[in-house]
């Protein structure tokens, strides 16, 4: 099944984590993180947010974490912050 998946995304010309539904994190210096194709809301606190994904989650620790907007596809976290982390 991952052969077929590497076949189609080399063929059809498909960015990798469509194929494989793997988050896409895009920063935006230390305040904006604009996360795609999660899965879940696990954590939500002022220094703490965890997201599910469909392979690993997502933590991201900073000071004044805010979720400015969700949907079922992606949203977008603002605040200072501070670290990143992936846990598979």
């Amino acid at each position: 099944m991952e052969l077929l998946k590497e076949v189609l995304t080399k063929k059809l010309l498909l960015p990798s984590d469509v194929v494989s539904g793997d988050m896409l994190i895009t920063l935006t210096e230390n305040k904006e993180a604009l996360i795609e194709n999660y899965k879940g809301l696990i954590t939500y606190e002022p220094t703490c947010i965890v997201v599910k994904g469909k392979h690993t989650t997502l933590t991201i620790t900073g000071t004044r974490l805010n979720i400015k907007y969700f949907t079922n596809d992606d949203m977008k976290i603002e605040g200072c912050i501070q670290c990143i982390e992936y846990i598979h």
